[in-house]
């Protein structure tokens, strides 16, 4: 379970969500909301506000994903290129660069399929994850803004590690 709390930050809030043993924080950017209501697809979403995260035209969603000490971002980030050339038509996949500063690496890809799919991923490891951030836009590729707000998801995002609790067994 993940509870969120706010923090004071230069752009929006940072919201912070802990976990057994982990506590992750991003920004909210202005105009955007943090939703936690979509936990199929994803830990949460962020979308502008005034609409749902379905009825948005671009969202960011953040997944953590399990992995071992010894799987790798780049292998995960070359199986998911692998993975959306095989079912897409006509792929389209860049590297692309955010000019982002700060010490934590980011694999960033955009992937485009023929006028469906439009979409930024930026993967990063931290222990016993892959965190996942993935902008997609419906009608085209993202503008600038939705950039920005991207961006400034990516380089507020802080990983700790904190005490893990046991798991209690019911009955």
């Amino acid at each position: 379970m993940l509870l969120c709390t706010a923090l004071a930050a230069s752009g929006g809030p940072v919201r912070t969500f802990r976990g057994n043993g982990f506590l992750v924080g991003i920004a909210e950017p202005q105009g955007w909301v943090i939703n936690m209501n979509a936990p199929q697809l994803a830990q949460f979403v962020l979308h502008r506000m005034g609409k749902t995260w379905r009825e948005a035209d671009s969202v960011i969603f953040v997944r953590l994903i399990p992995r071992q000490a010894d799987q790798r971002a780049e292998a995960f980030v070359q199986s998911n290129v692998q993975d959306f050339e095989q079912s897409c038509v006509a792929p389209e996949v860049r590297d692309v660069d955010l000019k982002m500063g700060g010490q934590r690496k980011f694999w960033i890809k955009s992937y485009d399929c023929a006028s469906m799919r439009h979409e930024v991923t930026a993967v990063t490891e931290v222990p016993g994850f892959f965190i996942l951030f993935v902008l997609t836009s419906r009608g085209g590729p993202a503008t600038e803004p939705i950039m920005t707000a991207y961006r400034e998801v990516l380089t507020s995002f802080v990983w700790r590690e904190t005490p893990r609790h046991p798991v209690r067994n019911p009955g």
